[in-house]
């Protein structure tokens, strides 16, 4: 970027971010929400909303997670599920750079699908603002949110959604 580009805008405050950058940073967080992802088609972002919702004391409703996905799908679609996917071409052999011109590629890769990801949190932090609850909030609706996605997503009687969804769980739990 040159001196004379135009800067681009800082983000808004977004309390859902920072919330999912501390969680997503705990052992064990990150790797479980990427297993959900990868072998059952969740969105991390939902998960972390789900999560981030049960801590602001709400109980996600059916109609709250299909909304919620509607809101991200198309970007989630369009914008990051593309980038990800070059993002993991360049882990790849046979992609015809050399291993440190793809290293570097990747790793450009990741940063620009961290703000798109970034930007889908704002779309759903839009979607249904919440503010974190005063009083401690129920423990059981994290599960109860989480339990919900995987139902909304048509996974509720696969046990190892379930296997995977514990796994998520007891990592934010140990926290």
């Amino acid at each position: 970027m040159s001196a004379s580009e135009p800067r681009p805008p800082e983000w808004p405050a977004n309390p859902f971010w920072d919330f999912s950058v501390a969680l997503y940073g705990r052992p064990g967080v990150g790797s479980a929400c990427l297993a959900l992802q990868d072998r059952h088609g969740l969105d991390v972002n939902l998960l972390l909303f789900c999560v981030y919702a049960a801590d602001c004391g709400k109980r996600l409703t059916a109609a709250d997670l299909t909304s919620l996905n509607a809101s991200i799908g198309p970007w989630r679609r369009r914008v990051v599920e593309p980038l990800r996917q070059v993002r993991r071409t360049f882990k790849e052999p046979g992609h015809g750079a050399t291993d440190a011109l793809a290293e570097r590629l990747r790793c450009q890769v990741l940063e620009v699908e961290i703000e798109a990801e970034r930007a889908a949190q704002a779309i759903l932090y839009r979607a249904l603002p919440l503010q974190r609850a005063a009083a401690v909030p129920d423990p059981s609706f994290a599960r109860d949110n989480l339990e919900a996605y995987l139902a909304a997503a048509g996974l509720a009687h696969r046990p190892e959604a379930a296997h995977d969804l514990t796994a998520l769980l007891d990592s934010i739990r140990e926290c």
